[in-house]
């Protein structure tokens, strides 16, 4: 298990910094499915990210990370069935690299997650490997999303700056029933 001191000289000793981080420790199960177990490999993904993100932002050396996890938004009763509740222990990667992104000035951050089970067919298992490989190095638009690689597809969350909006200074009206 790495400490924070650990995480300290990997970043800040690489003399040239790193052009990129990929951070999959949120793909790691927990080693039971006990509550215990669970917390304890949250705690532990949790921490080790939010070293990461300190570092990297004292040390001013990477201009992107890349935040890889498995299964944090699928609604499959079957998956979380089977996974049981290790399948949350990445959870708190999605908002805290929200909030990374406001911390973090010079560093573009891309949260990606993906399926939590793998197909027995390795050709497909192959293309999604690629497709996540793609993301993580597709320069253009790192950074200003967070995606869903799944065998069936790519899902993408734009981020979009408020301030032309706000700008406009226009009321928004709030329906009093139906679907905003």
């Amino acid at each position: 298990t790495m400490q924070e001191e650990d995480v300290k000289k990997l970043i800040k000793d690489q003399k040239r910094g790193w052009d990129l981080i990929i951070f999959a420790a949120g793909i790691d199960p927990p080693s039971s499915n006990s509550v215990p177990d669970v917390i304890e490999q949250n705690a532990l993904v949790s921490r080790l990210y939010m070293w990461l993100v300190q570092t990297v932002q004292a040390a001013g050396n990477c201009p992107r990370i890349f935040t890889l996890t498995r299964g944090e938004f699928t609604e499959d009763k079957k998956t979380h069935k089977k996974a049981g509740l290790g399948i949350t222990v990445g959870g708190t990667l999605f908002g805290m690299s929200n909030t990374a992104r406001d911390e973090l000035e010079d560093t573009d951050i891309h949260f990606c997650d993906t399926e939590y089970f793998l197909k027995g067919d390795d050709a497909e298992n192959e293309h999604l490997f690629k497709r996540i490989a793609a993301e993580a190095f597709r320069a253009e638009s790192f950074g200003q999303s967070s995606c869903r690689i799944l065998y069936e597809g790519r899902y993408v969350v734009r981020y979009t700056n408020s301030e032309p909006y706000e700008a406009a200074d226009k009321e928004f009206p709030i329906p009093s029933k139906g679907i905003i």
